[in-house]
């Protein structure tokens, strides 16, 4: 009796120990998966601060222009691939968001649209300047335009001239550009 009790206890014991081995592994288990999630979390989070980063939204107001009629002619015009949305809450303010680099680029658009009077025939296009540095260029060729030209140029920061002008005066901007910007 002596020794099928010994056997019980020794048998009792090693169950116990059995059970305690399982739940320090299901701890450290558990501790692993956290730490693991833990990483997930604050990379997401990273990702996600740096995204913030590159996003911005910003209230533009307009004074002489409908901003809803505006809102839906940029739309239509901004198919060179800005990532951006427009939205016109009242007929004086724009919601822009996107990322900052074209918000800010539709800022100055906007401020060179509630100047000019548009007409449907108007259109915005983008052109990478490739030979001169853009800003530069924009400032020194002040006043070099063909003469009746009515063109806003905005320079985004990327270094594009997003040009603001009537459907027919492509031809003479294009022609401009090559000879203004040409190689050195």
């Amino acid at each position: 009796m002596t020794t099928s009790l010994n056997t019980h206890r020794t048998q009792a014991l090693i169950l116990r120990l059995a059970a305690l081995a399982v739940i320090a592994l299901m701890g450290l288990l558990a501790a692993a998966c956290q730490s693991i999630g833990d990483q997930a979390d604050s990379a997401a989070a990273a990702d996600s601060s740096q995204e913030a980063a590159d996003t911005a939204t910003l209230e533009v107001t307009f004074k002489e222009q409908d901003a809803r009629q505006l809102a839906i002619r940029m739309r239509r015009l901004l198919a060179d691939g800005m990532q951006v949305s427009i939205l016109a809450p009242d007929s004086r303010t724009w919601i822009v968001s996107g990322t900052a680099s074209d918000v800010r680029t539709i800022k100055h658009l906007a401020k060179v649209l509630d100047r000019t009077i548009l007409t449907p025939e108007h259109v915005v296009r983008t052109y990478d300047i490739e030979h001169q540095d853009a800003r530069l260029l924009a400032v020194s060729s002040r006043g070099t335009a063909p003469k009746g030209a009515s063109w806003g140029i905005v320079v985004s920061p990327e270094g594009r001239w997003h040009v603001i002008l009537p459907q027919d005066e492509i031809v003479a901007l294009e022609a401009w550009l090559d000879e203004i910007d040409s190689p050195s």
